[in-house]
């Protein structure tokens, strides 16, 4: 576990965590995990990637994790293909 700092209005409403942004945290995953994840989704299902993380990383984790980190990362290159391209796709 790691300690950082959080911060947030006076008024309240959204935190910030300057470490999870320099960090490039994608939702609680490292870029490095959420790579893995999404790879590994795209040569199979949710269920075998749980699967195969819990057998050979020793890392359990729920399928709707990798659906939603899976669908982070896709966000995220849509994003930044559009910053490429210079256009919405």
């Amino acid at each position: 576990m790691v300690l950082r700092h959080v911060y947030q209005r006076s008024g309240g409403g959204k935190t910030y965590c300057p470490l999870e942004r320099e960090a490039r945290i994608i939702m609680t995953s490292t870029p490095l995990f959420a790579k893995q994840v999404s790879s590994k989704l795209a040569y199979g299902s949710a269920r075998d990637v749980q699967r195969d993380l819990a057998e050979n990383h020793r890392r359990p984790v729920a399928v709707s994790y990798i659906q939603r980190v899976s669908e982070a990362v896709a966000s995220i290159i849509e994003a930044k293909e559009e910053s490429w391209n210079g256009s919405p796709a």
